[in-house]
């Protein structure tokens, strides 16, 4: 009785010893852990936010002459450009599609009303895009051009905006809607002509 007293007490005191010396290495491993586990997580959500991100594109009117060289009564006919029905460029986001090139340099806008504009030098207009309403609205796409037919291919999204439409037109009165989001979230079409007239508006 008294043998199994002494070595229930030895058991006793050896598992104390056992936690006295593990406590500093749990106590310290844990939080550890926990903060390398908790940086990841605040690393991969700032990089979401990024990703996440819309950055508008501050752009100003021509200062050059190169509005008037491109699209004016002496341009080039196969020169693309473009004119909105009651939108603006001064809440956009403008990038490059396929390759890269200087959206603050190529884009070329009339006047302070930001309604009227082209890209590029003449017969050579590098394919775009322009997303509307803050970066999350309808977006346009140009691409394809031909300089030598002055057609391109027009693609246009609709955009996570509830309601939001676009459509665009070119000079041909036969339709005044060759493109529109109206029952698609995405729609494209080559089109061939100098002027395209853009409308974004809530359905």
């Amino acid at each position: 009785m008294v043998l199994t007293i002494a070595r229930n007490a030895q058991f006793a005191a050896i598992l104390m010893a056992l936690v006295l010396v593990l406590q500093p290495a749990v106590g310290t491993l844990a939080p550890r852990s926990l903060g390398r586990r908790l940086d990841n997580m605040h690393h991969i959500a700032r990089r979401e936010d990024v990703d996440n991100q819309c950055f508008q594109t501050k752009l100003g009117p021509d200062t050059t002459g190169k509005y008037e060289e491109l699209c004016g009564e002496k341009s080039d006919p196969h020169h693309h450009c473009f004119t909105h029905w009651g939108e603006k460029l001064d809440n956009v986001e403008a990038r490059p599609w396929l390759e890269p090139f200087d959206v603050q340099k190529d884009f070329h806008i009339k006047d302070d009303n930001l309604q009227d504009f082209t890209v590029g030098e003449n017969k050579n207009i590098p394919a775009f895009t322009i997303t509307y309403r803050g970066g999350n609205g309808p977006q346009l796409i140009y691409s394809d051009y031909d300089k030598e037919k002055g057609c391109a291919k027009f693609t246009l999204r609709r955009g996570s905006q509830e309601g939001m439409r676009i459509w665009l037109s070119d000079d041909d009165d036969s339709d005044p809607r060759d493109i529109d989001t109206k029952h698609y979230g995405e729609t494209s079409k080559v089109l061939c002509g100098k002027w395209y007239h853009i409308k974004v508006f809530k359905d």
